[in-house]
């Protein structure tokens, strides 16, 4: 098992907590997992829109056995997955697993390059920013999340 190191740009804001602190920040929007650790983006997102488990527990043996229960689960992880992609805002990690710091940002503005493998952004980075300023307000709004002016971002990952 390697070690990853990973550039991102990226074009929205910093989540701080109330002192400005980035570092290790409970994030108090996203919903807590049952035995209370934060919860996963893609479960905040799939609860805001209304996008619900199947109704049985998933079952790893009936899944692989059961063609009807396979595409009633699928069905969802597919539909849970596009969800990202189809509001344009995601949760950026960044700085390491140990010290995690997080970015809300605009899902289509996210380059990640790793380690020996460089990512041509052409003459210019973007023309998108009003395009996705209001994606990230929007977004806010809905969420009730305190909106901060987005800028690019370059930060990276170690882990």
């Amino acid at each position: 098992m390697g070690i990853l190191v990973q550039g991102i740009l990226c074009y929205g804001f910093r989540i701080k907590d109330e002192d400005g602190n980035e570092e290790n920040v409970t994030i108090n929007w996203l919903p807590k997992d049952p035995d209370g650790a934060e919860g996963d983006f893609e479960d905040f997102l799939a609860k805001l829109f209304g996008l619900k488990e199947p109704d049985s527990q998933y079952d790893e043996k009936r899944y692989a056995t059961d063609p009807e229960y396979k595409r009633m689960w699928s069905s969802y992880w597919e539909k849970k997955n596009k969800l990202e992609e189809e509001i344009g805002v995601t949760l950026v990690h960044h700085c390491s697993g140990e010290q995690r710091m997080c970015i809300l940002a605009v899902t289509e503005s996210v380059r990640e390059a790793n380690w020996g493998e460089p990512v041509n952004l052409g003459q210019s980075i973007t023309d998108k920013q009003t395009e996705w300023r209001e994606k990230l307000r929007a977004f806010c709004e809905r969420v009730n999340i305190q909106f901060e002016e987005p800028q690019l971002i370059l930060c990276s990952y170690y882990g």
